[in-house]
């Protein structure tokens, strides 16, 4: 397959990126298929069931030793996802591109499927603003938060732009839904399956990713590249700054995220580091040892920071009014005066 448009527009630089990045080679044990419901391919997900470790070169990141009592990704782990997933995206040289953030209800959902150890899709399911979402999946018999995501887009190698579909007999659906450039957020879960259901694997790591809003269309692009020209013809509101250095759209601000209790926002990411603190949760809002939410979802924690801030805001709009009450009081007063002279 020509693999010209890949790189078109990428410096030399971004290409031998690309080169350290992709893994050279990829020994599956064995591939389980299954309808993928939008779209592009029917391969549900990877499995590897071989027992050898596959030597892939995953730039600055290093195979951590997991506990099989863990459930979830760190802190790091979950901007070690995002950082990957946006230095692929960057790397394909479209010519928009929507940066990835990570979503905690897409998590949540992504956790849910990779505990539940059943390898096979959740079809059409509504999370959040999304009425459907894209979702990959990997199983493997070790793992670290950025395997799954290099070998998703060691996926581009069977995937044709010109006719927009894999080639025959290949996957390329994880691949592009990586990729999609209208897709903005991901959520990732992974969990240790002593049986992964709808294989005949045991003992295997089961990573999850869900992606908001669902790519893959069929007879779409994924992305298009206009000229070589970083973010054009321009960024979406949301992500209105484009980062002209990894061409993808981007929100500096965080659509003005706050952390709380001790919680440091990761810019970078648009994600609080809640690592030093007791706290957990999008906003670092959530104990850690106690139970602080209610049925409707809102929380007991009492956030001393926000509470004052709005005390003194108040305070403010408080005096603002007595002030425009007493120059009200002031005016009427004068113009009695003036009717009685």
């Amino acid at each position: 397959m020509d693999n010209s448009r890949f790189t078109r527009g990428l410096t030399p630089l971004k290409k031998m990126a690309i080169r350290t990045l992709i893994p050279a080679s990829l020994p599956i044990g064995h591939n389980i298929t299954s309808h993928q419901t939008t779209n592009l391919t029917d391969s549900m997900g990877q499995i590897e069931t071989s027992s050898s470790e596959t030597s892939i070169p995953l730039s600055r990141h290093r195979r951590a030793s997991w506990d099989r009592s863990k459930k979830g990704y760190t802190f790091e782990e979950k901007r070690t996802i995002i950082d990957i997933h946006n230095g692929y995206r960057s790397s394909v040289g479209s010519s928009y591109m929507r940066a990835l953030t990570w979503d905690t209800e897409l998590e949540t959902f992504a956790q849910s499927v990779a505990e539940n150890c059943n390898f096979e899709h959740s079809g059409v399911v509504s999370i959040g603003e999304w009425s459907q979402v894209g979702e990959n999946l990997y199983a493997a018999k070790s793992l670290d938060a950025a395997k799954p995501i290099d070998i998703w887009f060691d996926e581009y190698k069977h995937y044709n732009y010109e006719t927009l579909k894999c080639a025959k007999g290949k996957q390329c659906g994880h691949y592009t839904q990586m990729i999609w450039a209208d897709t903005k957020k991901v959520g990732c879960g992974v969990s240790f399956c002593p049986e992964l259901l709808n294989t005949k694997a045991t003992n295997m790591w089961f990573a999850v990713c869900e992606y908001g809003p669902v790519g893959n269309w069929p007879g779409t692009s994924p992305y298009e590249d206009l000229w070589g020209v970083p973010c054009f013809p321009s960024c979406p509101i949301d992500q209105p700054v484009c980062d002209e250095r990894l061409r993808i759209c981007v929100d500096p601000y965080c659509n003005f995220k706050r952390c709380r209790n001790g919680g440091v926002l990761v810019t970078s990411v648009c994600m609080c580091d809640c690592t030093n603190t007791s706290y957990t949760g999008e906003f670092c809002d959530l104990s850690r040892t106690e139970d602080t939410e209610q049925p409707d979802g809102t929380s007991h924690i009492r956030d001393e920071e926000f509470f004052e801030f709005w005390k003194g805001f108040l305070d403010w709009v408080s005096d603002a009014m007595a002030r425009n009450i007493e120059s009200e009081d002031t005016t009427a007063e004068h113009d009695e005066n003036e009717a009685e002279d």
